[in-house]
């Protein structure tokens, strides 16, 4: 069974307290000082929007004890999993190498290429291969991506490829 998100556990918590997403963005107004309108709130619960401290906020003010794991149902962590879909990508990537120039896809990118964004600066594209297309991102953003990666993955991350 897939986990809940955030935003859909706040969503249930509200329902069994018989409260409103408005009421719940009025106390977070109240109680940081933090301008949050009813429509911005469900925007950000839609989404799952949200940062490790505001999740903490959130779950103080409905006075709900607050985990945060990256480990999933069966205790095997999401870096391993993203580790095994690296694999198969790589596995993928020997096995088109083999195959007849006339056979091979012709996108030459690995998911984890990246390049300046043309138009936009402060801004890199990411390549996502699952879409076939380049994610824009703020470079912080991108970075901030990797250091995650890189403590999540160890000495089995492997750094973007930087495209020209």
């Amino acid at each position: 069974m897939e986990e809940l998100t955030f935003g859909e556990q706040v969503k249930i918590i509200l329902g069994r307290k018989g409260m409103t997403i408005k009421e719940l963005a009025e106390l977070i107004e109240q109680k940081t000082g933090m301008k949050m309108s009813r429509q911005n709130l469900t925007q950000r619960l839609g989404r799952d929007n949200f940062q490790e401290q505001d999740m903490r906020m959130i779950a103080s003010i409905l006075e709900c004890p607050f985990h945060l794991s990256i480990m999933d149902v069966e205790g095997q962590s999401a870096a391993k999993e993203e580790l095994e879909a690296r694999k198969k990508e790589q596995e993928s990537d020997m096995q088109q190498m083999e195959l007849p120039l006339e056979e091979m896809q012709v996108n030459p990118y690995q998911s984890s290429s990246v390049r300046m964004h043309p138009t936009r600066s402060g801004y890199v594209q990411v390549y996502q291969r699952e879409t076939d297309d380049w994610v824009d991102m703020t470079e912080w953003a991108f970075l901030r991506d990797q250091e995650q990666k890189k403590a999540m993955l160890g000495e089995h991350y492997l750094p973007p490829v930087y495209v020209d």
